[in-house]
């Protein structure tokens, strides 16, 4: 694969004005983190799909619960980079900006804007804070959901799969309740399932992009040596494409092994 190599000095990053810099990394962060989510989600699905044709209601329900999780940290990760470009949006920045930064800050508060009243952005808030980044035992977390099990009208079912290997113990009873807040509002929990999924992956791209775009004006800033081509020797099994699954299960103890 060919890449292209961007060496910045210590000096040449100390040159750049605080505000730009400080987002350059904390962006960056979040960016390299959004990427892998995204790509495990990707696999997830795929994974998910691949178990819907086999015909088990207990392997649906362990690939369900695989993606699930998965797309609740992609969603948690997107939110916070919300909060993140919130942030720089207040921080004071030189004046004035240059043609690309105010390009860049222009798109961003757009991207703001349009985020805000956006309900699924709203969920992904609340996944964030009490189901993927955070684990609440407050009342408006989790626990909420659990108070009215055992009222008189509820006939649920919750399961958990026992195996051997603890690491293999699947605790379907989590995706019940969760696959539930989905209909709090009477609404098809399937269909605001399929809401979430058509909305974050649009948005993890645009998210990207919006880094992009300040990676680019930001290296206007810089006094660097041009970027050097380099090609690096990539193996096949450590690259994905479309269909490409992820592990659910293991087969062997090894793995959890103490």
């Amino acid at each position: 694969m060919k890449f292209h190599k961007l060496v910045i000095t210590a000096k040449a990053m100390g040159a750049v004005n605080n505000s730009y810099r400080h987002f350059l990394f904390s962006s960056s962060m979040a960016i390299q983190e959004i990427n892998l989510a995204l790509r495990l989600y990707a696999m997830g699905l795929a994974t998910l799909e691949r178990a819907q044709t086999v015909g088990d209601d207990s392997l649906n329900a362990m690939a369900y619960s695989n993606m699930a999780m998965l797309e609740r940290s992609l969603m948690s990760k997107l939110s916070e980079y919300s909060a993140l470009l919130h942030a720089y949006s207040k921080f004071p920045r030189p004046q004035p900006e240059t043609v690309e930064m105010t390009a860049f800050s222009i798109r961003a508060g757009e991207a703001l804007k349009n985020w805000s009243g956006d309900k699924i952005f709203r969920r992904m808030k609340w996944y964030r804070n009490n189901a993927s980044a955070h684990y609440s035992y407050q009342k408006d977390g989790i626990v909420e959901l659990t108070e009215k099990i055992g009222c008189d009208q509820d006939e649920r079912e919750f399961e958990i799969l026992v195996h051997g290997i603890t690491g293999n113990t699947h605790y379907s009873l989590v995706e019940q309740l969760l696959a539930e807040r989905l209909g709090d509002d009477g609404q098809d929990p399937l269909k605001e399932a399929q809401k979430n999924a058509a909305f974050i992956k649009p948005l993890a791209f645009e998210i990207t992009e919006l880094h992009y775009e300040f990676f680019k004006a930001f290296v206007k800033l810089l006094s660097v040596e041009p970027a050097v081509t380099e090609n690096v020797d990539v193996p096949y099994r450590f690259t994905w494409e479309e269909g490409t699954m992820l592990p659910i299960l293991c087969r062997t103890p090894d793995v959890f092994a103490h």
